[in-house]
């Protein structure tokens, strides 16, 4: 919306104040810079001074100008919008300059007078550092930069008084500092406007009026052209500042005569002398950036300069730049174009300036009229033209052509060539301004040449600059209207033009070019000029805005077309205005949409329509570029119906031979298209000719049989060849049953392809082989064009009953046992004897998924193997060499399809239902599988391959819960119609154009059709006026009440009401709702909200996003009878109210950690889901990337002080019973332990358990034994480094655990690796420093004083105080036994001697003095040994430690290998702190 105000106003420059506000800090550091020129340094660490001052004033002029940079640079890309307001910004900085002038000024007339002899005189222009005049002329530079210097230098003042003192600053520079560049720049500009004063400038030379001579002392147009001359070869922008000062200077009419010959002579001998040193082999660094200022200020002389004054001097300087434009090897870019200019203004030069009388020139260039008509029509041969002729030259063909000229238009047209684009450009319109000036027979050899360029032998530049030179040509009217019809076929071409190079192309530049040809075409000639040759641009354009592969095209091409509409009118552009309120500018930046939305609307009229067809069919089809070949091929599906006897008859034949053309773009591009169009003609319907119909048939055999599946593009045309064999089956094409053998062997060896859009594309196709063909009867031939026969039948009843398939896919019959055996056991087979080939598996898991309800239905026992198969392969495979996650990944996809394919058992649909079903047993292995699949975490070299498989089993847990509870509304729909004898025949036809036959009555009096889109409309037509439907009328589903005069809802409708009332429906059989509760009761529910909430707290975005959507929408209708069979969740309403994506303000991104994990934290105050939640939690918390784990951690935590605010004891005691169950049930598995163990510490940490009074709670000493078990043997670092923090919290902790804990956590000191030695060591450090020697080594703090404690009492007035103690008492009994076995939770007896004190002050020593890190394993457990004495610790005895044990049972140490030298081994003995 702003960018929209900001076109719209040119006045729209709301931060003016604030600019220019800035701008005033940045004038008022103009004076402190000047102070601050010989100030002296303030000193050292001092803060005060004028030194300081200032410099924090210029510090704060910096962050000044770099606001206004930032303001600035927001209108770069509409930059006019500042023009009203340059004066002002103009003003202020030059005020800041013109005051540092002054100041200078100031300065010289303190000075004491120097005598002609002193020495300073010697050395007049001393180097002026003036940091605050840098940022004032900087703030210059930045204006130039947004606006452009032609604007900015307009509003510069150019009083006479400032030029001296300007020309005095500017030689006070340091031209080596390259710091200060914007300085020279802006001064440089300055200059350049006040050498333009109207006065001679010997007038104002104070040193010619002061009358001094001397070889010393210069004029001042002398010091200005030499000063300028010095800055041509600088690197930078300042050496466009001095051309164009240098320029403006000697084109002054008293400059010419003497200092611009000088200069001119000047310029030749030093090109000259850089291109002897050239040829030399002597070139110098900085001969580039002299030759390119020279070039400059040249052109700036030839623009400006008298033509009178040049003449004599051009061919001088021509000779020169074409000796140096023929090295074109060793030329830059921005040489040659500067060549290319000062070759057309010379040869501007060479030709008086006038207006060519032959030149075209359009009547009425108002749209208004155009589109009214009221403009008169001009003459064909282009021979209208203005009255008032006065101007014009009437000796044109007289005038004498320069032979230099025919140098500077080869040099132009050599231009057109150059390999860069900005020289072309430039080119281009050099050709058209001198091309103004020829005589007509000149100006058409021009045309003619020009002409040349569009020939087969040019590359892409030599093109590109014929369009832009065409273009040219015809804005300013020199390309006469008798020359389109020779140069509209070049345009057409140019439209087009994309020649491969390699593994690309090359012609998006040629193509945008040629857009801005019809665009001057639009504008240049009149309506009846360009009628003759509309037909022939009119398509292409539309066919380049449609089809091209580059946006800016499309766009160019469409804006080429919006204008031709507009000033050509309606007449020769027809249907163009329909047309651009379609195809915009942004309808046509995304190319699918274009290609799949927009051509189909602009190929409704018939003059666009054969041109899109044939540009798809000869160009896009065999284009190097594989998504273009996908997305012309779903194009020209998508015009068929359009035209579907041209795309039959005609491009269907053209297509066929090339499916076997040796080129493999071409042959993949017709294989694909065939497809498509055969798909789409069989919507239609479009019967082929049974000529038409083998060759389609026989297209994939004679692929093979070329054997063009081998090499480069072999999988490109599998996938092809696959789509054809899906299409021929969707169509219905006739196949005798050897034809469908062959076709499915060739289906299944794609299936074993590596590749994963091959094995889709043959599993589609297998789909649509399965669904069509291989029927009871084996000896029949399937599919009958079945859509065209019932569209044109008279008797609507009888050819729909013959082709007909009842509602339900279950209600077929089951095929024969040879189909079984040949799909079904086959692929079961390679999945329970694992094939050795892993993409065998893959493609025979998702193989499974795609067959139909009577091939996995056959019997009970076929879908029993089925689903035992694909619920063993989703499993983690025992043999590490067969693990694939692809196959567990398919094996997942097609195990929930199963519910969809072959539905549940539903009481009461027995005798409709033809096929099996999953019941109760077969239902719970398949989610059992599904849940088991939520918790692969498998890992290899790609990194969390198990992910795939988890989110595929998350969508496939909603999938099978949709189908369980819609499936058994549409059986019992099924059954009632059958059962009732009055009810109409349920039966879907199948597609039909862009409609769908549902529902047709026995007698053939109506049938319903709806769209294949659900957003059409519906109509209830006779039998006898189906046929009528137009392919592209649009339809939708109808009301309830329409529905009722031919559906039958209440069955269904009846049966969930009689679900939720729990009670049978008398007429429909042995129904009863209990037969649901079987297969989703609570409990099932439950385990798979569970597995859903704990992906929702993955550390992986993806399982996120696929866990909260799934976990959405099975909130949503979960209790809606309107969805099916109403779904059991507990806490259902508590879970709405906390995942309701509508009551946030926040937008709904489950991938965003802080918007996910808040929400599910507030899970873990519901009983069923606290587990599944804070396993969720714990992984991310331990996760490495640090935005999971932060955000995870503040959840988590966030939710635990809030419970301990609202004294919610009981809660956080259950968190941290299921934390240690969490660690105790991944006994081992460092994936889930290491994370687990830093949650603990995190709340341990932060004190989170720490209650008021000290609960007697089981799980401190349960935490200790599960963190214990899982240091023994361990050799994780990071894991034994969490658990001596835990360990360590939990000696926080007063009573028996503190014993038990440091007895635990001494072990650790004395283990085998240094850094775990050593984090322990800093741990007891730091928790040392926490704690009190007497509460430590003191009496107390053992069992006994715990034991022997009184329980205390609860607050009568606190109720919640009640509970809670009333919870410790029942936790005595337990403590009672626990402590009655564990000896080490006993201190050993105090001596009378001993003072606790001084016992952990000494503890504290030994840790601190002790380099844990280096000294010996035994040395360490030495010292160890000493500290339990010290803190009166019980010492293990009668066994070893885990760590001892492990150093005493491990065996020698190898003899050193060449691997312990690889950098993985030098990695891992870093983490083992060695």
């Amino acid at each position: 919306m702003a960018m929209n105000v900001v076109q719209s106003e040119n006045d729209h420059f709301l931060d003016k104040d604030e600019c220019l506000a800035l701008l005033d800090k940045v004038c008022a550091s103009v004076e402190v810079g000047h102070r601050l020129k010989d100030a002296p340094p303030s000193p050292a660490g001092s803060g005060s001074g004028p030194g300081a001052q200032g410099a924090e004033t210029l510090a704060e002029a910096e962050r000044a100008l770099d606001g206004v940079q930032k303001i600035l640079e927001k209108y770069q890309e509409q930059a006019h919008l500042l023009d009203r307001h340059l004066e002002d910004l103009v003003t202020r900085i030059m005020d800041a300059v013109k005051h540092v002038l002054r100041l200078r000024e100031a300065d010289e007339e303190a000075r004491p007078s120097r005598g002609e002899d002193s020495a300073v005189n010697s050395f007049p222009f001393q180097v002026y550092r003036n940091a605050g005049l840098q940022l004032v002329l900087k703030a210059l530079y930045l204006l130039c930069k947004v606006r452009g210097y032609k604007a900015v230098v307009k509003q510069l003042p150019h009083e006479v008084a400032d030029l001296e003192p300007t020309l005095w600053l500017l030689q006070c520079q340091d031209a080596k500092d390259y710091t200060t560049w914007e300085t020279r720049y802006s001064l440089l500009l300055w200059l350049s406007m006040l050498v333009l004063i109207p006065f001679d400038l010997e007038t104002v030379d104070s040193s010619l009026a002061a009358g001094t001579t001397g070889a010393s002392q210069s004029s001042l147009v002398a010091t200005v052209t030499d000063l300028c001359k010095a800055f041509l070869n600088d690197s930078g922008a300042t050496r466009e500042a001095a051309a164009i000062c240098l320029a403006r200077l000697l084109t002054r009419p008293d400059m010419e005569s003497v200092h611009l010959e000088g200069f001119l002579n000047w310029a030749a001998d030093t090109l000259e002398d850089v291109s002897d040193r050239r040829e030399g082999g002597e070139s110098r660094s900085e001969d580039p950036f002299l030759i390119t200022g020279i070039f400059h200020a040249l052109v700036e002389i030839f623009k400006h300069g008298h033509r009178e004054k040049l003449l004599s001097h051009i061919p001088v300087i021509f000779s020169r730049v074409l000796r140096i434009s023929n090295r074109d090897g060793q030329v830059s870019s921005l040489e040659r174009k500067l060549t290319v200019k000062l070759v057309q203004r010379a040869g501007l030069n060479f030709l008086p300036p006038r207006v060519v009388k032959w030149r075209y020139q359009r009547g009425q260039r108002s749209l208004l009229q155009n589109l009214a008509k009221s403009a008169p029509a001009a003459d064909a041969d282009g021979s209208h033209e203005h009255e008032h002729n006065e101007d014009l030259e009437e000796d044109e063909d007289d005038a004498d052509i320069p032979e230099e000229v025919e140098d500077v238009v080869e040099k132009l047209l050599s231009g057109l060539r150059d390999r860069d684009t900005i020289v072309r450009w430039s080119a281009a319109k050099g050709i058209g301004r001198v091309t103004s000036r020829l005589p007509e027979s000149h100006a058409d050899d021009v045309v003619a040449f020009v002409l040349e360029l569009f020939d087969a032998s040019e590359g892409d530049a030599a093109w590109h600059g014929g369009c832009l030179a065409l273009a040219e040509l015809a804005r300013r009217g020199l390309l006469l209207p008798k020359r389109l019809g020779a140069v509209v076929p070049f345009v057409v071409q140019a439209l087009i033009y994309d020649v491969r190079r390699g593994h690309n192309s090359v012609g998006a530049n040629v193509r945008d070019a040629a857009c801005y040809v019809c665009w001057a075409f639009a504008r240049a000639y009149e309506p009846a000029v360009m009628a003759p040759h509309v037909s022939e641009l009119c398509p292409q354009m539309m066919v380049t805005a449609v089809f091209d592969r580059e946006v800016n095209c499309r766009r160019a091409a469409s804006a080429a077309f919006q204008e031709n509409v507009g000033r050509q009118g309606h007449d020769n552009f027809p249907h163009g205005i329909e047309i651009l309120t379609a195809a915009d500018y942004f309808t046509l930046g995304i190319r699918k949409n274009a290609y799949l939305e927009i051509a189909p609307f602009v190929a409704r009229f018939d003059v666009y329509r054969r041109p899109l067809i044939e540009h798809l069919v000869n160009y896009k089809l065999s284009h190097w570029d594989l998504q273009l070949r996908m997305l012309s091929a779903d194009a020209l599906h998508v015009l068929t119906a359009s035209d579907p006897t041209f795309m039959a008859e005609t491009v269907l034949r053209d297509l066929l031979p090339k499916t076997l053309s040796p080129d493999v773009l071409v042959r993949h591009g017709a294989t694909l298209a065939v497809s498509t169009i055969v798909a789409a003609l069989a919507k239609v319907p479009y019967r082929l000719s049974d000529e038409m119909r083998a060759d389609v048939r026989n297209t994939v055999m004679r692929i093979e049989k070329g054997r063009w599946y081998r090499g480069r593009g072999g999988e490109w045309i599998r996938v092809a060849a696959c789509k054809l064999i899906e299409a021929m089956a969707r169509a219905g094409h006739q196949l005798s049953r050897r034809a469908q053998i062959r076709l499915l062997e060739s289906v299944e060896e794609s299936l074993k392809h590596p590749k994963d859009e091959v094995k889709e594309a043959a599993v589609a196709a297998l789909a649509a082989l399965a669904d069509e063909y291989f029927g009871p009867d084996a000896n029949a031939e399937d599919g009958a064009d079945a859509l065209y026969e019932v569209a044109n039948a008279a008797d609507f009843s009888a050819a729909a009953s013959r082709i007909s398939r009842p509602l339900l896919p279950q209600m077929l019959p089951p095929v024969a046992a040879d189909v079984t055996d040949r799909l079904v056991a086959r692929y079961c087979q390679s999945l329970e004897t694992p094939d050795p080939n892993p993409a065998v598996r893959r493609g025979c898991a998702l193989a499974l998924g795609v067959l139909p309800a009577r091939m996995l239905g056959a019997d009970r026992a076929v879908l029993e193997r089925v689903v035992k198969c694909l619920a063993a392969a989703t499993r983690l495979e025992d043999d590490p060499d067969l693990r694939d996650a692809e196959t567990r990944r398919n094996a997942v996809i097609s195990l929930a399809k199963l519910a969809s394919t072959v539905g549940v058992t539903v009481a009461g649909a027995e005798k409709v239902l033809c096929t099996a079903t999953l019941d109760k047993e077969l239902f719970t292995i398949v989610i059992d599988a599904l849940l088991g699949a939520c918790e692969d975490y498998e890992t290899d070299n790609r990194g969390d391959v198990g992910s795939w498989v988890r989110v595929v089993a998350i969508k496939g847990l909603v999938t099978t819960i949709r189908a369980v509870r819609t499936f058994p509304q549409r059986a019992l729909e099924a059954a009632r119609a059958v059962q009732d004898d009055q009810a109409e025949i349920i039966a879907s036809v199948g597609d039909m154009g862009r409609v769908r036959v549902l529902r047709y009555c026995a007698d053939g009096a109506a049938a319903w059709v709806e769209t294949l889109e659900p957003s059409g409309r519906a109509v209830k037509l006779p039998a006898g006026d189906l046929k009528t439907v137009e392919s592209n009328e649009r339809f939708s589903v109808p009301s309830e009440d329409e529905r009722s005069a031919i559906f039958l809802p209440d069955a269904g409708a009846r049966a969930i009401q009689s679900v939720m009332r729990q009670e049978p429906i008398a007429d429909l059989g042995n129904y009863y709702p209990s037969a649901y509760s079987r297969l989703l009761d609570e409990p099932s529910t439950a385990r798979i909200v569970c597995a859903i909430i704990k992906q929702l707290c993955e550390k992986m975005g993806q399982v996120r996003e696929s866990a909260g959507e799934a976990l959405v929408e099975i909130l949503k209708d979960a209790d809606s009878p309107a969805q099916g069979i109403p779904l059991a969740v507990s806490h259902v309403d508590v879970l709405r109210e906390i995942f309701d994506q509508k009551s946030s303000s926040e937008e709904t991104n489950w991938k965003v950690e802080s918007y996910t994990f808040p929400r599910v934290s507030q899970v873990l105050a519901l009983s069923d889901y606290v587990n599944a939640a804070l396993s969720g939690l714990v992984l991310s918390v331990g996760d490495l990337t640090e935005s999971v784990s932060s955000n995870a951690a503040d959840a988590l935590l966030d939710w635990c002080k809030a419970q301990k605010a609202r004294e919610n004891y009981t809660q956080l005691t259950l968190i941290a019973k299921a934390l240690v169950r969490i660690i105790e049930d991944n006994g081992r598995v460092d994936r889930v332990v290491v994370p687990a163990l830093k949650a603990l510490d995190l709340l341990l940490a932060a004190e989170v358990f720490n209650f008021p009074r000290h609960p007697r709670l089981s799980w401190l000493l349960q935490t200790h034994d599960v963190i214990k078990q899982e240091i023994k043997g361990a050799a994780n670092v990071s894991k034994l480094v969490n658990c001596s923090r835990v360990l360590f919290h939990l000696a926080s902790f007063e009573g028996p655990i503190r014993p038990v804990a440091l007895s635990s956590v001494l072990i650790l000191l004395g283990h085998k690796f240094p850094l775990v030695r050593m984090s322990c060591a800093k741990d007891f450090n730091m928790w040392a420093l926490a704690m009190d020697g007497t509460a430590i080594c003191g009496p107390g703090n053992d069992a006994e004083a715990v034991l022997s404690a009184p329980v205390p009492e609860a607050n009568p007035s606190n109720e919640g105080d009640s509970d809670f103690l009333g919870f410790l008492r029942q936790q005595n009994v337990m403590y009672e036994q626990e402590l009655a076995d564990r000896p080490d939770a006993f201190r050993p007896a105090l001596s009378p001697d001993f003072d606790p004190e001084q016992a952990f002050e000494d503890a504290q020593d030994l840790i601190a003095e002790t380099r844990w890190d280096t000294i010996p394993v035994r040395r360490a457990r030495e010292q160890r040994d000493k500290l339990y004495e010290l803190l009166r610790v019980q010492k293990p005895e009668g066994r070893k430690t885990a760590a001892s044990a492990e150093v005493d049972s491990a065996p020698a140490p190898p003899a050193p290998t060449e691997e312990e030298d690889s950098y993985a081994t030098l990695i891992h003995n870093t983490q083992m702190g060695y």
